[in-house]
């Protein structure tokens, strides 16, 4: 289930029947910023969680000192990437299109698994 960033009621009613959650964030101060509160919601439901960086080699390192400090999972850091770009505005998705990351959402699939089991 794909929900929005934050912590409204929304977001708090789609977690709550959930096993694991994926949090993807950007490396931005904004991302930086909602990624801290939606750990916060997760830990405050005790779902387990893993961190998606997305568009990793944009913006500065504050996701990379974040996961540095042993607290949180990265699972993947996904690169800002043209073709990426391309997809999406043309309404396509990565996975069937383009055989560029799938080594990337493979990892991803299994380390979610792991985080179920």
């Amino acid at each position: 289930m794909d929900l929005p960033p934050g912590s409204a009621c929304p977001v708090i009613e789609g977690l709550s029947e959930s096993d694991f959650v994926v949090l993807v964030t950007e490396p931005t101060p904004a991302g930086e910023h909602d990624l801290k509160i939606a750990i916060d919601v997760v830990n405050q439901l005790g779902i387990p969680f893993g961190i998606v960086n997305n568009r990793a080699n944009v913006g500065d390192d504050c996701i990379t000192q974040l996961v540095e400090t042993g607290k949180y999972h990265l699972l993947i850091e996904i690169p800002h990437d043209n073709e990426v770009l391309h997809l999406y505005s043309h309404g396509l998705p990565l996975i069937g299109t383009t055989t560029k990351f799938n080594g990337t959402f493979r990892k991803l699939w299994h380390q979610i698994m792991e985080g179920i089991a």
